[in-house]
């Protein structure tokens, strides 16, 4: 496990190391410089993945790169910013953590890229790149596009800035106990055709899935507080939420039906994603 730690930790050193080394080459606005560097960098982690036939090496990019933008976007003394920038750090070591413990080593690669495997073949490393690596790193991008103004302006109302704050730490929040909750449950469990109810779970199919979510809402909300609407500000948290409603939720509650038979009765008892009333009753 070593040796596997220390090879997702050059694969993301190297790529942060090459980006600050370009980042004085690039005569273009902060934005489009964050997405080219965001774009190659998102290529040399896709050549680590390659090279250790693991398409999983890129799954920690997802929540360290909004760090690294972020710290590169900020500018200023602004209390705000700095709220933002700690909520964002905040997010993305519960997440890398997350990913970490679950993590097994260089052999272990995600279910679901093992099945992009199966129905892709040779096809693979093409289909990898365009939507293992380069689609999330594109959809998270737009995500963060209005934190620049948040990171580098003054807003003009702090009603959005702190309910956005709210919902950002919530999702957090919520994903840690649903984290641990599920960990618990499966240290626990007796059955593993047995469905997990337990705590949140008994009140969301997918409360991690909905934490989540909240925390990219929730940096919609905060840049409200900074000029006017803008399609461009909600564009990125329409895309996020397709992806979980038009794959990631899906495919999940297809594995768990494949595996566990029960589940069919959580589906009718349980909420999909929003927190409703548990009503496990048979």
């Amino acid at each position: 496990m070593k040796k596997a730690f220390s090879l997702l930790f050059l694969t993301y050193c190297v790529p942060l190391f090459l980006s600050v080394v370009l980042e004085a080459f690039i005569p273009f606005s902060p934005i489009l410089t964050a997405l080219i560097l965001d774009i190659f960098s998102t290529i040399v982690v896709f050549f680590f993945s390659l090279s250790c036939n693991n398409s999983s090496m890129y799954d920690p990019y997802w929540n360290v790169a909004p760090v690294v933008i972020s710290l590169y976007w900020l500018e200023g003394n602004n209390p705000t910013s700095y709220l933002f920038l700690v909520l964002v750090i905040m997010w993305s070591i519960r997440l890398t953590y997350n990913c970490c413990i679950h993590w097994k080593g260089l052999k272990d690669e995600d279910w679901r890229y093992c099945s992009f495997r199966k129905t892709t073949g040779s096809f693979y490393w093409p289909v990898s790149f365009i939507g293992i690596h380069l689609f999330p790193t594109l959809i998270v991008f737009a995500n963060l596009t209005p934190a620049y103004q948040i990171l580098t302006d003054k807003p003009s109302t702090l009603i959005a800035p702190f309910a956005g704050s709210f919902l950002m730490l919530a999702g957090t929040i919520l994903e840690f106990f649903a984290d641990r909750q599920m960990d618990r449950y499966q240290k626990e469990r007796k059955n593993n055709k047995e469905c997990c109810t337990l705590g949140l779970w008994g009140y969301s199919r997918h409360p991690n899935y909905l934490g989540e979510l909240s925390f990219w809402w929730g940096m919609f909300v905060f840049s409200l507080g900074y000029g006017s609407f803008s399609f461009g500000k909600v564009l990125g948290p329409i895309a996020m939420t397709v992806l979980f409603l038009g794959y990631s939720i899906p495919a999940m509650e297809k594995r768990q039906l494949a595996h566990r038979p029960c589940y069919k009765q959580i589906q009718k008892q349980i909420p999909m994603l929003l927190l409703g009333k548990r009503n496990l009753a048979k």
